[in-house]
């Protein structure tokens, strides 16, 4: 590989790129715009903060980490301070686990590890961590919100942890969007901030950014300086998509009649997957809405297709309230070369977890966002010259005496078609600005107050309001944060 935004990258950089297994041919077009900038960014400090967007399976994680990776490299003894350089949030425990792997070797364990922080992660490199803070420490807002209150509740506590951080790095972000976790992680950013005395750049990464909310998406990312956020975008890379929507009926709900015929048709849709010559069977992921429905579908499909030809296909369920052992062992079914699985699934699916290619995606029942369609389709496809399959199983009234006037419109159906209308043109939803989500601020000013033994009114309204997310109680004219002072005191 000669091109030139290789050869900007430091020679261990560059190595760890030579040694990938299947070996790369060239820069993703995204890694190409990125890392000049960024190299150029962080060598001199970092005043700006980043959006990357780009589609699913494109090198964005590279992307970032590459030049990153190569700045610190750059750094001699001198300018090495304590702590971790790169604070990177995942919205997923799962997704820290694959992404401490992927970094690992990208990094000098012995100067600039990689440290995976959760819940179930390693005690002993929790401890690594604790003993010499450095590197890159990867975490979600819930573990990142359990340090700032028990393990940062000092100013030494958080020079020795974050001293050094150089930036955040959020990926898919999207996924905070409009949410209570959102807020809390923009406020624990600006409480980070706010302890250290100084900001820190931000990056988010994801794959659901249309340039229209380009407006919209970068005071999410930097409530108080919008105008700071730079976007990095491939528009170039665009990816085939074929779909089919098929609708079902339910005759009773009791009966569940539309169920029996989705199984039905599943089966025959993803009967194929297991008819692949030679030892390496293809793969395919069913997406639905609710646990309970990962649970029932997984059961059904797995009895229909052992009682049927295609015994040989395989159905896993996986959501977030399985045990870490059964999604352990879901994955590494799909991951089973020799085995034509299938897994029922929810959200835990939809982000960025590497669980290899996937031929073909099915969905029952339309999803929530059309950026939530646009994640699960791309799951599928995600190899230069593949195309992302999508089939999509709607349930429908009969249209029988108890039918409503509605059920006559088939919501549904138009909802499904019209998500991949708005896939193909990519027009995404923006974050929605409105929502005030106060019992967040509550719990974050209680959360500071414990990490910093006590707060003023005025060092909350500073951390909160005028460099946290909740703008729109700047005015306060209301009162509402003089009240709530009064009755936390």
């Amino acid at each position: 590989m000669i091109e030139k935004e290789y050869l900007l990258l430091h020679e261990t950089v560059r190595k760890w790129i030579d040694d990938q297994d299947p070996k790369w041919e060239n820069l993703h077009t995204i890694q190409r715009i990125v890392i000049p900038e960024l190299l150029e960014e962080y060598r001199d400090g970092g005043e700006r903060d980043f959006i990357v967007a780009a589609p699913t399976a494109t090198g964005k994680t590279e992307a970032v980490f590459l030049p990153i990776a190569t700045v610190l490299a750059e750094q001699t003894a001198s300018e090495a301070r304590t702590g971790a350089e790169v604070l990177y949030i995942c919205p997923l425990t799962v997704h820290i686990d694959q992404q401490a792997k992927r970094l690992s070797g990208m990094f000098p364990a012995d100067t600039h590890p990689v440290t995976p922080w959760h819940g179930s992660s390693s005690r002993a490199g929790k401890k690594r961590f604790e003993n010499r803070p450095s590197g890159v420490l990867i975490i979600t807002p819930e573990s990142l919100e359990s340090q700032l209150i028990n393990r940062l509740n000092t100013p030494s506590a958080i020079e020795d942890n974050y001293g050094a951080l150089r930036l955040v790095v959020i990926d898919e972000i999207h996924a905070f969007f409009d949410s209570p976790r959102g807020y809390q992680l923009l406020s624990q950013l600006s409480r980070l901030e706010y302890s250290l005395g100084r900001t820190v750049s931000r990056i988010g990464l994801s794959a659901t950014f249309a340039s229209d909310v380009e407006d919209a998406i970068k005071p999410f990312l930097r409530p108080e300086d919008p105008g700071r956020v730079v976007f990095l975008r491939d528009s170039e890379t665009a990816r085939d998509i074929t779909y089919h929507v098929g609708c079902f009926a339910e005759e009773s709900p009791l009966e569940r009649s539309a169920n029996r015929k989705i199984v039905e048709q599943i089966n025959e849709d993803f009967a194929p997957l297991a008819l692949t010559e030679g030892t390496e069977k293809k793969k395919g992921l069913v997406f639905v809405n609710s646990r309970q429905e990962s649970e029932h579908f997984s059961h059904h499909l797995s009895e229909f297709s052992e009682a049927s030809e295609n015994g040989e296909l395989v159905f896993h369920p996986h959501h977030g309230s399985l045990s870490p052992k059964q999604k352990e062992l879901a994955i590494e079914a799909i991951n089973e070369e020799a085995s034509a699985t299938v897994l029922v699934c929810t959200t835990t699916l939809e982000l960025g977890l590497d669980i290899g290619s996937i031929s073909q995606v099915g969905q029952i029942d339309p999803g929530a966002t059309v950026s939530s369609l646009q994640q699960r389709l791309g799951r599928s496809g995600r190899k230069h010259g593949q195309v992302s399959k999508l089939l999509v199983y709607v349930r429908e009234s009969d249209g029988g005496r108890e039918a409503r006037t509605l059920d006559a419109l088939h919501l549904p159906t138009f909802q499904a078609l019209a998500q991949i209308s708005l896939v193909k043109r990519k027009a995404f939803e923006a974050p929605d600005r409105r929502p005030a989500h106060l019992s967040t601020l509550i719990q974050q000013i209680l959360s500071f107050a414990r990490q910093r033994g006590s707060i003023t009114e005025s060092e909350a309204r500073e951390v909160f309001l005028e460099k946290g997310p909740f703008l729109r109680m700047r005015a306060d004219q209301q009162g509402h944060l003089e009240l709530l002072f009064a009755r936390l005191e």
